[in-house]
């Protein structure tokens, strides 16, 4: 009677096990391979924006507003550094676990940096000046092109990077009362809503594409254990102890010693 018992709870806990795996840490584990993959990308994607905000900041020495742009500079410097910040910790501690919410917060820093870069044209707009305007819409789409790609594993980082950068950089153009300039803030929001669609399809194939994979490999296990292991019991089978006996013997072949 307590064999069956044993055999019992057994068998209900590996029915849960396997609901488990499919389930939650299925989930957890794509997670935390997205957060990694966001945030190894993310850092390499620096030196672009670095190069950007400087050609920004070198258009306007001499000008008179070149204090407020350099205010604006050391605003994007520090939304970078903390992202920067959080990226060590997450490296470095190695806190994993807490996957979905260190994407919550890679979420918030990504929007963050859309409305900086998107307040960029308060500072370097320049009312009548259309070779201007277009420089600092054609150098923001370039920034927005590049970080959605990088965020495309993560649509929610990809659609809030895009909706903070648009939100912020609208107004001086909407307000300036010129058509031309309306027309050239209008075709970068399009720009940016086209390349946040197409990035968001694409992101969503390459999270089956992980899912998947990770799927193969819980698969995978899951027959290892049923070839070696007992259904019921869970204990090694006599095919693990051949296939051991067997590696051990080579092994000694090699080395020409014994078992």
């Amino acid at each position: 009677m307590l064999i069956q018992k044993n055999l019992m709870r057994n068998l209900i806990k590996n029915v849960f096990h396997k609901r488990n795996k499919s389930g939650g840490i299925h989930q957890h584990q794509i997670n935390s391979e997205i957060t990694d993959l966001l945030i190894k990308t993310n850092l390499k994607s620096l030196a672009l924006a670095a190069l950007i905000a400087s050609l920004l900041i070198y258009l306007q020495i001499g000008s008179e507003n070149i204090s407020a742009c350099l205010s604006w500079f050391g605003i994007l410097s520090g939304a970078y550094l903390l992202h920067h910040l959080i990226s060590h910790v997450y490296f470095k501690k190695n806190i994993h676990i807490y996957s979905r919410y260190w994407l919550y917060y890679f979420r918030f820093i990504t929007t963050l940096l859309g409305v900086v870069w998107g307040a960029s044209s308060l500072f370097f707009f320049h009312l009548n000046d259309y070779l201007h305007q277009a420089f600092l819409a054609m150098s923001l789409a370039m920034i927005c092109g590049g970080a959605i790609v990088v965020y495309a594993l993560d649509r929610y980082a990809s659609i809030s990077f895009a909706c903070g950068l648009i939100s912020s950089f609208l107004p001086p153009y909407l307000n300036s009362a010129d058509m031309f300039s309306i027309a050239i803030g209008l075709m970068f929001t399009t720009f940016v809503l086209y390349m946040t669609l197409a990035v968001v399809n694409f992101g969503n194939t390459l999270r089956e594409n992980i899912a998947l994979r990770i799927q193969s490999n819980i698969h995978k296990e899951e027959i290892e254990r049923l070839a070696y292991y007992d259904a019921l019991t869970n204990t090694p089978n006599r095919r693990l102890l051949a296939d051991r006996l067997n590696h051990s013997l080579k092994l000694s072949q090699r080395s020409k010693s014994f078992i």
